[in-house]
């Protein structure tokens, strides 16, 4: 559920990838909480790389044609990242990640980053997966690049 009004379910927005993340992540900071020592605090509370965390990332690219059109591009993109999960989904991506956040922004463009894994597919089934989801983007491009390309997510 959302924490605020309008409360609404957020359930679908949830594939079994992200639900497995969620309990692997509680799942361990339980355990290193039960074994931590107090001088192990500072590292508990730094942030993971979370940018190493896949093989490969999908980032998503919004920069409409004329800068007017920044805000409606990005919403419809935005709202179709779930279509883009469960296709990866379909395809045996059964671990990707869309991270909630931009990691670049600029007056009229914004990239996202969506994680494919520790086994993600190879480079052109990704290539037609991502190309049939953006298909009736305009102003949104897709693209395939290493584990360590995209920034620091945190």
């Amino acid at each position: 559920m959302t924490p605020s009004h309008p409360v609404r379910s957020c359930t679908a927005q949830v594939g079994p990838g992200y639900r497995d993340l969620l309990v692997q992540e509680l799942y361990r900071a339980w355990e290193t909480l039960e074994t931590a020592t107090e001088s192990a605090w500072p590292g508990l509370l730094a942030p993971p790389p979370l940018h190493r965390r896949h093989a490969a990332w999908l980032v998503l690219t919004v920069r409409p044609p004329r800068a007017e059109e920044f805000e409606e591009t990005l919403g419809r993109a935005r709202g179709r990242v779930r279509a883009l999960l469960t296709a990866l989904e379909d395809a045996g991506v059964a671990d990707a990640h869309a991270w909630p956040r931009t990691f670049e922004t600029g007056p009229a463009s914004a990239r996202y980053a969506i994680g494919l894994g520790q086994n993600p597919p190879d480079p052109a089934g990704l290539a037609g997966i991502a190309d049939r989801w953006a298909a009736h983007l305009p102003g949104v491009a897709v693209a395939v690049v290493e584990g360590g390309a995209v920034p620091s997510l945190n």
